[in-house]
């Protein structure tokens, strides 16, 4: 549980649930929003002008008006700076990057964004991560996204914090539903129900989703059901929320592209066929529990006081089919083929006859369980007097996580789909249980220097254990505890020139402290594999980032604002995951020091029956200490300023909304991804060679693209409302996120050195962006 930013219940209307009877062109409203609690929307609010940064805040209209597939997708269409790296091939299993920093449910992945529901923390205890599918979209009021690294946040706010609000039955009465079915066997229904009975309110609401998937053997399925019970009296505010989902997805991650084979650069299977798989089956389901108790007391008329209780219980199961490492060493040593008398022709470095190289299992199935176990209490203090507004609190919080990996060898099928061998029985690998436990204390004062000047101070103090004891094959290593503590502040100051022109500065420190799955994995004399294999857990640093940023909000009319900002941030002792030599194995370890520095800039404006949004991002996070990048394949020497993988350059968003007519409504949007460099590819080259001079220079960066979108509404009654949407409306294919990596099934066809002289190349293996994909539906709302 950790602070968290969120609007004030007293903003304006146009960020309640509302029904409008037609379509009309919105005016832009700046509403208030406070630093509180994470779970109090009765605290008192801090009008958004006195912010020292700019915080972008959608509404459930937002939601409903882009029908995104899930949260992520919707931050990337609709705010400033936000893109999405589809690795894994599903819209729900995507992981988002904001200034450089990433939100993912990739495990591994270097996490920056913490993110909140109603207050609570649902960065996972197991690697930060974060499941979208457990966010009932139809249940969220607000989405509002917090840049830098303010650390009332809490843990893991290095680039953002994402904060998602819920709806209750007293704010949001009557009943929808929301029913929709396209490309690719789409089929999704939503529903919500809210009521205000007096004494007590109540709101209901859920998704349920079916989808064949664009990709080869790529289904997905998921159900989620939310529920929010509350009551009020003059001076006390209560609810209680549950939420549970259950989800079956198939990420089938990436595939191979050009590769570089015998001097030659050669197309792979993405250019036969973008819709292939490298192999499979790689599924996951998920089983999620999540509890919260909120309440609120006005002490006084200036005064209020906030308590949070909630618990998360989340299970993950996981099954992928791997390429054995002892195969894909056997292919990289015996690439020259055997002699006729089956003999390896470089016995030294092969060391099997034909025979034997046959036996060699080529997939091993990886079955994993991660039981995970999260509770934890917030007390919070609010208070205004005179020129002070404070915020004051405590939280405490205790994450328990049990992993288990079992393997299974076999071999592939010809369609890359690995199978187990009859007589084959599944073995445990390694596992790891431990627990982390925080306390922290954090304070802010934002005070009225002047008229139109607002100065915010803040403070938090964070302190967490971590254990953990790992296992394999023979038995428990001995347990590691470590302690983490670090005093964070937070300064800022905002001026207002009159009605039209805000200015602020701020500068922020956050961290993230490793997790149990990072302890467990970071010994490179014994590497694992992720999300498989766990060794020695020898110690970790915690990450720090600083923040300074200076930028403008204009608000020129009703229906025109702008706003810009220029930000810096320099972090310390990121933790990255290290390929262990040319396998599958790896481990965690510190980097010392990246910076992620650029702007943003957002116009918004609306004239009569027309409504626009334009907003571009550049960024340039970069390395920024002299190293070595250990990426499997090859190691990557960096120097300082070498950009890092995964990170667009520049984005850029240019949205149309024209309101025809009280019934019609059409909108278009641009959305423009810049270059970004390849995983492996950091310093421009895809091979090391012998020596420097014989290393082979490529830039096999990925190049940049946009895509158009077309959304269509009609609205014959207050009621009901038909809708069509249409995504990448001119097919373009493009990538999103690419690494490189070693090629054995070129072209689709498994190397198999016993049979013919094979080449384990180099490829660039790259995430494929979705197709044009179209979607009609229906929402009744009454």
């Amino acid at each position: 549980m950790r602070f968290a930013l969120i609007l004030s219940p007293f903003a304006p209307q146009v960020f309640a649930q509302t029904t409008p009877t037609t379509f009309a062109a919105p005016t832009q409203e700046l509403p208030a929003i406070e630093v509180v609690s994470p779970s109090s929307p009765s605290a008192l609010p801090v009008a958004r002008d006195r912010l020292p940064f700019d915080a972008q805040i959608s509404s459930d209209q937002e939601l409903q008006k882009i029908k995104p597939e899930s949260i992520a997708d919707f931050l990337s269409r609709s705010f400033v700076g936000v893109n999405v790296n589809g690795i894994q091939g599903s819209p729900f299993q995507a992981d988002i990057t904001y200034r450089g920093f990433r939100l993912s449910t990739l495990l591994g992945t270097s996490q920056g964004i913490s993110a909140f529901l109603d207050g609570v923390r649902v960065n996972e205890a197991f690697g930060d991560v974060v499941y979208w599918e457990m966010i009932p979209e139809l249940a969220i009021s607000r989405v509002a996204l917090m840049p830098g690294s303010n650390p009332l946040f809490g843990l893991n706010t290095l680039g953002g914090a994402l904060a998602l609000t819920t709806k209750n039955g007293r704010q949001n009465p009557g009943v929808s539903v929301d029913v929709n079915a396209g490309s690719f066997k789409r089929g999704r229904v939503d529903f919500s129900a809210g009521h205000d009975f007096g004494a007590v309110h109540a709101f209901i609401a859920g998704t349920a989703f079916r989808d064949g998937g664009w990709r080869d053997d790529s289904q997905g399925k998921l159900g989620n059901l939310f529920a929010k019970i509350g009551g009020a009296t003059n001076k006390m505010e209560w609810d209680l929320t549950a939420l549970v989902g259950r989800s079956r997805l198939i990420g089938n991650g990436l595939l191979p592209s050009v590769r570089f084979e015998d001097g030659e650069f050669l197309t792979g299977l993405y250019e036969d066929k973008r819709q292939a798989i490298y192999t499979s089956p790689e599924i996951t389901r998920n089983t999620t529990q999540h509890f919260a108790f909120n309440l609120n007391n006005a002490l006084s008329s200036n005064s209020k006081f906030s308590f949070l209780a909630h618990h998360r219980n989340v299970r993950v199961n996981t099954a992928g089919a791997d390429v054995n490492p002892e195969y894909e060493d056997y292919v990289e040593d015996c690439e020259d083929g055997f002699n006729a008398n089956g003999t390896a022709r470089n016995t030294q470095a092969c060391g099997v006859s034909r025979a034997q190289g046959a036996r060699i299992p080529a997939v091993v199935i990886h079955e994993a369980q991660i039981k995970q176990r999260t509770s934890g209490a917030s007390v919070v203090w609010s208070h205004h007097a005179g020129a002070h507004q404070f915020t004051a609190g405590v939280s405490a919080d205790h994450s328990r996580v049990r992993y288990q990996q079992f393997v299974t060898e076999g071999h592939f099928d010809a369609r890359r789909f690995g199978t187990v061998d009859g007589d084959e029985e599944r073995t445990f690998d390694a596992g790891v249980r431990g627990s982390s436990r925080t306390l922290s204390a954090y304070a802010t004062n934002t005070y009225a220097i002047a008229a139109g000047t607002h100065f915010t101070g803040a403070l938090r103090w964070n302190r967490t254990r971590v254990s953990s004891t790992v296992s394999n094959e023979d038995g428990d290593l001995p347990s590691e505890t470590f302690a983490y503590g670090k005093l964070n502040p937070a300064l800022g100051i905002t001026h207002r020139f009159g009605a039209p022109l805000t200015l602020y500065a701020g500068f922020s420190q956050g961290t993230r402290v490793p997790t149990v799955i990072e302890l467990g994995c970071a010994d490179p004399n014994n590497a694992c594999r992720l999300p498989t294999g766990l060794q020695a857990d020898p110690y970790l640093k915690q990450v720090f980032a600083r923040t300074g940023e200076l930028g403008a909000r204009v608000r020129l009319s009703s229906q025109t604002r702008v706003h810009a900002t220029a930000y810096r941030t320099e972090n310390r002792n990121d933790i990255l995951f290290f390929r262990a030599g040319a396998t599958n194995l790896g481990y965690f370890d510190n980097f010392d020091r990246t910076h992620r520095e650029g702007f943003e800039l957002g116009l918004d404006h609306s004239i009569e029956d027309w409504s626009f949004k334009f907003d571009i991002a550049h960024v340039k996070a970069t390395y920024q200490t002299v190293g070595v990048l250990q990426l499997g394949e090859r190691n990557v020497r960096v120097v300082p300023g070498m950009r890092i993988a995964g990170v667009p350059a520049t984005t850029a968003k240019f949205s149309v909304d024209w309101f025809v007519n009280p019934q019609w409504c059409a909108g278009a949007q641009l959305v423009s991804v810049g270059k970004q460099t390849t995983q492996g590819n950091e310093d421009g080259f895809i091979d090391d060679g012998e020596d420097e001079e014989a290393a082979t220079k490529q830039n096999w960066g990925l190049k940049g693209y946009t895509l158009l979108n077309f959304r269509l509404d009609y609205r014959p009654t207050d009621k009901l409302t038909a809708y069509l949407r249409l995504n990448n409306a001119l097919n373009r294919r493009y990538e999103t996120y690419a690494a490189i990596g070693a090629d054995l099934f070129p072209n689709g066809k498994q190397l198999a050195p016993h049979i013919e002289a094979t080449d384990a190349a180099l490829a660039k293996f790259v995430a494929p962006g979705a197709p044009r994909t179209v979607f009609a539906g229906l929402r009744y709302a009454f």
